[in-house]
């Protein structure tokens, strides 16, 4: 009689708790009826496991400190407004960087010439020989007198520890984590990754991609990243200021950071070497809208000769999909580039179970095989390109901060351009024929996999 009693009490308090949290999931997913079904379902027949699951990953992950974080982007634009006011906006310079090897060689070439400021933001820094040589590199530049402040995602980065970064501390240099300080903590962290690649030096140069900071991503995946002067800095500028004031409080939004492109600017327009025009796309949790998935979306509708997409994770929603099918239709070059091997396998299984609609539609598809695939672009047509940080996954069009950039510039698309053939000679086409023949098993696998696609 106890164990029932004790079964009954259990049942109650785990559908107290689904009560409790159903008004949430009503208000999160209003407008998207079908998500909301799927929850309330889940909470209903696995209450403990539902609950913890909504918590965890369903739920906008700021919850109460998003106005907060909506307060500090406002106060961002009015003040790179007004630190930029009688500066017309003109163009930019972008330099393609291929593979860590390069992307961090001019990253230490720009962190050892820095005069003024070394802010950077990343996703990812290992405590690895890669690692310590950029913390050895900032402690130098810091222990100079310029102003060195790194910001890393707290899960992200979990594997450092306050001994690594404690001399960088004492050498004048200041370090914070990115995570919303709010309950509940371990689900903040979890799920509101700041998944940015930025690096700005001395507010001249700055450099944003896919790479991060670690052996792996300097010897051994595929990455791509941009080397970027001219008026598109000023604004990564104010992207690195509002996420250091959101996570360490410290105002950045003042001349001695700000308008300092200027004077770059002046040179390369003298040299006649500004040439992109640039939109660059700072999104988040924050935000009610996606717009880099809006980007991606009005630019797949609009290519008129090709779509060539480079992306790790692959999980795309069904208007995406619908409007690969129509680029096709319409005459377009649809060529996606995805990982043949992935180091987050699970992904890799719910990105194939999207293949046999979209080849069956007429897109191409291939399988990186020399390396990790970790880069992110796409080639747009001949004269625009995008590329950064975000995936084309539910992650990073939900629940991640990113930042890509646009760029309209026919010679930097022709380079993206060629860096993608070149890949696909690396790589391997994958046939109707051939997804029709695997096993029933690998197909069960894969199916199984889609059912946590809003999760990867």
């Amino acid at each position: 009689m106890g164990q029932i009693d004790l079964w009954l009490g259990f049942n109650l308090i785990a559908y107290l708790l689904v009560l409790l949290a159903a008004p949430s999931v009503l208000l999160e997913k209003r407008g998207r009826p079908l998500s909301a079904i799927v929850w309330l379902f889940a909470m209903l027949f696995m209450p403990v496991v539902g609950v913890m699951a909504w918590w965890l990953w369903g739920r906008n992950p700021l919850g109460v400190v998003r106005k907060r974080r909506l307060k500090i982007l406002h106060y961002a634009e009015a003040q790179l407004a007004r630190l930029r006011q009688g500066v017309e906006p003109r163009f930019s310079q972008l330099e393609l960087l291929v593979d860590g090897e390069q992307i961090h060689r001019a990253l230490e070439n720009e962190i050892r010439n820095a005069q003024h400021s070394i802010h950077l933001l990343f996703y990812i820094w290992r405590g690895d020989k890669t690692g310590r040589a950029f913390r050895d590199l900032l402690i130098e530049k810091a222990k100079q007198g310029v102003a060195v402040r790194l910001l890393c995602d707290r899960l992200g980065s979990s594997t450092l520890r306050a001994g690594f970064l404690f001399k960088l501390k004492q050498a004048g240099g200041h370090f914070g984590w990115f995570s919303p300080q709010a309950f509940p903590f371990l689900f903040r962290i979890f799920n509101a990754r700041n998944h940015r690649k930025i690096v700005l030096i001395d507010g001249k140069v700055a450099f944003l991609g896919s790479f991060n900071i670690g052996d792996e991503y300097r010897y051994e995946w595929h990455d791509l990243g941009v080397k970027i002067q001219g008026d598109l800095v000023d604004q990564l500028q104010s992207t690195f200021a509002a996420d250091w004031l959101f996570s360490m409080g410290e105002d950045l939004f003042n001349d001695r950071y700000f308008g300092r492109s200027k004077s770059e600017s002046d040179a390369l327009i003298e040299k006649g070497r500004l040439q992109s025009r640039c939109r660059l796309i700072a999104d988040g949790p924050d935000l009610w809208r996606n717009s880099t998935r809006n980007a991606l979306f009005s630019a797949i509708n609009e290519a008129r000769s090709r779509v060539w997409l480079t992306t790790p994770y692959f999980i795309p929603d069904e208007a995406v999909i619908v409007a690969f099918e129509t680029a096709v239709r319409r005459g377009v070059d649809v060529r996606l580039l995805l990982p043949r091997h992935s180091d987050v396998p699970i992904a890799r299984l719910a990105s194939r179970s999207y293949f046999p609609e979209l080849l069956e539609a007429g897109v191409r598809i291939y399988e990186y095989t020399p390396a990790i695939l970790h880069a992110k672009a796409v080639v747009l047509d001949k004269q625009h390109s995008m590329l950064g940080s975000a995936n084309l996954d539910f992650r990073s069009f939900r629940v991640n901060f990113e930042v890509s950039v646009i760029i309209e510039n026919p010679e930097l698309n022709a380079a993206l351009a060629q860096t993608f053939l070149k890949d696909l000679d690396q790589s391997r086409e994958l046939t109707l024929h051939e997804l029709e023949r695997r096993p029933v098993w690998e197909r069960v696998m894969e199916a199984s996999a889609h059912l946590f696609s809003p999760l990867l």
